[in-house]
């Protein structure tokens, strides 16, 4: 379920090429920066103060982290490779480090706060990953 290619949009200490639009049922649309690079993958969310809302970063085939240098809480959503949430982690602080389990194949990363009430164990969340519009420009949100 790829994302599509927009134009880079400045997120802090590097620059996110993929984003894609994620729908959580009675929530409302989310944008997810798809870090690619090793260097955007090893960096994540390290260097920036917060996650504006409305957006998660998703790790593609991961799901070992760790919050060592965050300057702020996770909520962490684990996903099998078909979308299934199979681990949750509200207010995960920093220095710490989270294990998805054998069956996790993605990690979904928000500030703490985020997370609707509604992903739990069993929602496919994932599956309602599509293309965002043509048009769209992560740096005008």
């Amino acid at each position: 379920m790829p994302g599509g290619v927009v134009p880079r949009a400045n997120t802090g200490l590097f620059n996110i090429k993929q984003f894609a639009c994620m729908h959580i049922q009675d929530t409302d649309s989310i944008i997810c920066e798809i870090p690619e690079t090793a260097i955007e993958r090893m960096r994540g969310l390290l260097g920036r103060d917060g996650l504006e809302k409305g957006r998660v970063m998703l790790f593609r085939n991961c799901r070992l982290i760790h919050t060592f240098g965050m300057r702020f809480a996770l909520d962490v959503v684990f996903t099998n490779a078909y979308g299934e949430v199979v681990k949750t982690i509200r207010n995960l602080p920093p220095n710490r480090i989270a294990f998805g389990g054998l069956r996790a194949r993605h990690t979904i990363e928000a500030q703490a706060g985020w997370q609707p009430a509604g992903i739990v164990p069993g929602v496919y969340v994932l599956s309602h990953l599509m293309k965002p519009d043509p048009g769209f420009d992560p740096t005008k949100l």
